[in-house]
């Protein structure tokens, strides 16, 4: 590792790439906020502190692993301080303040609802996208990354984003946070926590490659071809498994009062009008609770009626009176529950989509916070957690944080000129034209950049002053190109544009995730 830390005066860095500069520092002072709300923001049911921990050794690692398999399809910009010839601390520092961002993020869903850890994935995975979008459509055009020109992994592209990029960023997030939370609710020490958090790339691998088979985008991966893989089907589809599990939370909470199946429904109405019975019948279906499932109505809980109940022997319950859950049969399931003026309330399981819980056991201590020598960071030492409250503030300066990286995304692009952006550092190794080898998924790619094939929609490597590439050589100089290069891959407007356009999209999702603090509602009468 010594002889491959290389350093660069920050000075030499601005002189010959000045964006690369800018951005490395705007990271550089994000992490540090990330680091401050670890310590700073409400903590209970997050362990932000052990979380910022695993992000950065994650990031190292994943970085490391694919090193050591020679996964040589991207070359990082050098900066200031290169770890390794294809590792910059920039993409360090980049990656986990993607990985924690979106974690600390996605887990003030999973406190608002009642028990959503797959949710929570799904969420985490879609903020890591729109987190890490601009800065990859502007990394092609500002040349703070340079890709494989052949390579299958990233051949489909997206205003100059490899969709491989994309796919693994949307599953990394989302594998780190469901393991990350599956080590809370299992009770995992710090350290297993942390091991487990850093190993959370494994399943990535094989999630990408199941992903890939099922979208057919695996079997178009031969030179010459356009497309690549993972491609578009493959970046829908892990999309559309990342949203499902929220749609499903947020429906079954009523956040959403009406869902895909109203929406086929209504089209089908206007093309067969429903009879009068067909009404009735849905009429009488529009009464019944939305929720079947028993979750959140557990031994011990609080529970309040939001609909009139009447027991399986007869009694009946107003809305609005509160009660506690005593036990469930396990025969039936159906729930024992004390209402005030009824010591003894038989509620079928059918009804509990009628109920209300104000106050469930804690996960972690199961309503036992301990003794006089620790205490239950998740309830506070309570043994109960109100989920009525509304969520506890974030610290404006992460909300800050993020919304000024953005703001900077988007500036850079616009103000920034691509033609004096040089990298000279670590390329696609530069060769003969007609050699061939396979990667680890045995493809066929050319094993070197030529002059008659690299990538000349993004950069030239004709550079006054700079290192001409030459046969054998990795370390040489590329320079951007014009905003009105006729070779371009995309237009430049086009470019800024999108940038400017998902730097919108994503600093709303943040602002959104942390700045919310009404506590969840539920609509049993839709």
């Amino acid at each position: 590792l010594g002889k491959s830390v290389r350093v660069t005066h920050p000075t030499e860095v601005w002189r010959d790439h000045p964006s690369l500069a800018v951005v490395s520092l705007c990271v550089l002072i994000l992490f540090a906020v990330a680091v401050l709300h670890s310590e700073l923001a409400p903590g209970y049911a997050r362990r932000l502190r052990l979380a910022i921990g695993a992000c950065l050794a994650s990031s190292i690692f994943s970085n490391s692993c694919l090193d050591w398999l020679k996964w040589d399809t991207s070359w990082q910009a050098p900066g200031v301080l290169m770890i390794t010839a294809h590792l910059d601390v920039h993409t360090v520092l980049m990656q986990s303040c993607l990985l924690y961002c979106s974690y600390a993020s996605a887990s003030r869903l999973f406190r608002a609802l009642v028990w959503a850890p797959w949710a929570e994935a799904g969420v985490a995975g879609i903020l890591g996208v729109l987190f890490q979008l601009p800065h990859c459509i502007s990394s092609p055009a500002l040349l703070w990354t340079t890709w494989h020109h052949d390579d299958a992994t990233v051949r489909s592209r997206v205003f100059g984003v490899p969709y491989g990029t994309l796919c693994w960023t949307v599953c990394y997030c989302g594998c780190f946070t469901r393991i990350f939370r599956m080590a809370e609710a299992c009770k995992w020490g710090a350290f297993t926590s942390f091991f487990a958090a850093c190993c959370s790339w494994l399943p990535v691998c094989v999630i990408l490659l199941t992903a890939q088979v099922f979208s057919g985008d695996i079997f178009r991966a031969w030179p010459g071809e356009s497309r690549g893989s993972p491609g578009q089907a493959t970046f829908g589809l892990l999309l559309a498994a990342h949203a499902l599990p929220v749609y499903r939370c947020l429906r079954r909470e009523g956040f959403i009062s009406r869902g895909l199946t109203d929406v086929v429904v209504f089209f089908w109405d206007k093309l067969y009008p429903p009879d009068e019975k067909e009404l009735r019948r849905r009429r009488r279906r529009r009464n019944q609770p939305i929720q079947t499932e028993t979750e959140g109505v557990e031994a011990g809980n609080v529970v309040v009626a939001a609909m009139s109940l009447k027991s399986r022997y007869g009694k009946t319950v107003h809305a609005g009176t509160r009660g506690t859950v005593t036990s469930i049969y396990r025969t039936d399931g159906d729930a024992l529950i004390a209402f005030e003026g009824f010591d003894k309330f038989v509620l079928p399981s059918s009804d509990f989509g009628r109920l209300t819980v104000e106050t469930k056991a804690c996960p972690r201590c199961h309503g036992r916070p301990g003794g006089c020598l620790w205490s239950c960071r998740l309830c506070q030492g309570q043994g109960m957690i109100d989920l009525q409250r509304p969520l506890a503030r974030e610290p404006i300066l992460f909300v800050l944080g993020i919304s000024a990286y953005f703001v900077l995304l988007a500036t850079l692009i616009s103000q920034a000129d691509p033609a004096l952006q040089v990298s000279t550092g670590p390329h696609q190794g530069w060769g003969s034209c007609d050699s061939f080898e396979r990667d680890l998924l045995r493809r066929p790619r050319r094993q070197f950049a030529c002059p008659e094939h690299h990538e000349q929609a993004y950069f030239s490597v004709d550079c006054k002053g700079g290192i001409p590439p030459v046969v054998g050589s990795q370390w040489y100089t590329v320079c951007g190109l014009p905003r009105d290069a006729p070779q371009r891959y995309a237009r430049y407007s086009g470019i800024v544009s999108a940038v400017v356009g998902t730097s919108l999209c994503g600093a709303v999702a943040y602002i959104c995730m942390l700045v919310g603090r009404s506590p969840r509602r539920r609509d049993h009468t839709q």
